[in-house]
């Protein structure tokens, strides 16, 4: 298994380290638009990522949530102002094996705390035979 999970904010109109200087911590990684992609000539729109403190690898996707929560809320008043001129949320990822079953059960609580943050939740999930 190997899963993790980031914040993201997209397709801001100013440069990258203004999002890093608002939120008040360096990004996992980050890019303005036009910069030049690893799988695209041009980066068609700007990004800000920050991922789970867990880091990649073999946790739970709720782990990961709950290991980031905290950061998140600790910036929430920034988070929610961005949600209304910005694409922002959270992305879920992870490759598992046939035998490793990719569940994930969000609780009400979660799911409370993700709402109060105005965040959308995307879930990419892949098993391998």
């Amino acid at each position: 298994m190997d899963t993790f999970v980031s914040f993201g904010v997209f397709s801001f109109d100013c440069p990258k380290e203004k999002i890093t200087e608002l939120m008040g911590v360096e990004p996992t990684k980050s890019w303005n638009k036009g910069d030049v992609g690893v799988y695209v000539k041009k980066m068609p729109i700007s990004g800000w990522q920050l991922y789970s403190p867990l880091g990649r690898g073999n946790y739970r996707l709720n782990d990961h949530i709950e290991s980031l929560l905290p950061i998140l809320e600790n910036k929430q008043s920034v988070i929610v102002s961005f949600s209304r001129i910005y694409k922002i949320g959270i992305a879920c990822g992870g490759y598992f094996t046939s035998d490793s079953r990719p569940a994930l059960h969000l609780s009400s609580e979660i799911i409370t705390r993700l709402s109060r943050l105005c965040l959308s939740v995307d879930f990419d999930l892949y098993v391998n035979e």
